[in-house]
């Protein structure tokens, strides 16, 4: 059940996040919305938009299996983009009853680094 669970959180979120990019054009253009540079005078006035485009991109990621935190995002060397997701799997009410993973994309690799997976502690298999 791991690796299906992997595959599907892996496909998932390169669907979105390749949409992501689509939309904005460049994954440029995607972590320059994501990052907060200062204005002239010092200031961050762009906090709540950086917030808006944060939650904008988990709620694409989040689904009712799936609540997404955006922990990162980064272009690499050749224009694509990373990130570093943090993935709480089960259902709504419990959005860690399955497990919780970190999903890492750098260098063009995806990778899943589980945190916690409830099916490991249980005896009969997985819910």
């Amino acid at each position: 059940m791991k690796k299906l669970l992997e595959e599907k959180i892996k496909t998932h979120c390169e669907q979105v996040m390749q949409e992501v990019v689509s939309n904005a054009g460049t994954a440029g253009r995607v972590v320059r919305q994501f990052v907060c540079m200062p204005n002239e005078d010092g200031n961050y006035d762009d906090m709540l938009d950086i917030y808006y485009v944060r939650k904008g991109i988990q709620d694409k990621l989040s689904t009712g299996e799936f609540t997404v935190s955006l922990e990162n995002l980064s272009v690499c060397k050749q224009g694509m983009l990373e990130y570093w997701l943090r993935v709480d799997v089960g259902v709504s009410e419990e959005p860690d009853r399955i497990g919780t993973c970190a999903v890492t994309k750098i260098d063009n690799q995806l990778q899943i680094q589980w945190e916690y997976f409830a099916c490991d502690e249980l005896q009969e298999g997985c819910p």
